[in-house]
């Protein structure tokens, strides 16, 4: 079963999520923290990361930039979910080299079409 790793904040859109997911065939790992999706990517198997930015304790793009510097995840997906929209912030993410900046709200079968075009 793949594994979608989902850093996300706001405790209820993280358990949205996790149960998408879920519901659709893969095994989510939900991170509320930064800090608790860095443990994951370093300590787990992950075939996607769904990300925001917006962090209470650090910067997505801090977490992206972790991730495709280090060998062993930078093949990894790493998506952007994110409310911020203005081109800057778009531009900012791919610069990090994410993979794709979704925007908040995105609708629930998009967001599934997507990941599967990665996994």
């Amino acid at each position: 079963m793949k594994r979608i790793l989902i850093i996300e904040d706001e405790e209820v859109l993280l358990e949205s999520l996790g149960l998408l997911i879920q519901l659709n065939g893969y095994f989510p790992l939900l991170a509320q923290s930064g800090e608790s999706g860095l443990k994951y990517l370093n300590e787990d198997e992950i075939d996607l990361v769904l990300c925001d930015i917006n962090l209470q304790d650090m910067n997505g793009l801090e977490i992206l930039k972790s991730t495709k510097s280090n060998g062993k995840l930078k093949s990894v997906p790493f998506l952007i979910l994110s409310a911020l929209s203005d081109t800057d912030d778009i531009k900012a993410g791919y610069s990090h080299h994410a993979d794709l900046y979704l925007t908040k709200p995105v609708s629930s079968q998009y967001l599934l079409d997507t990941i599967k075009q990665f996994i």
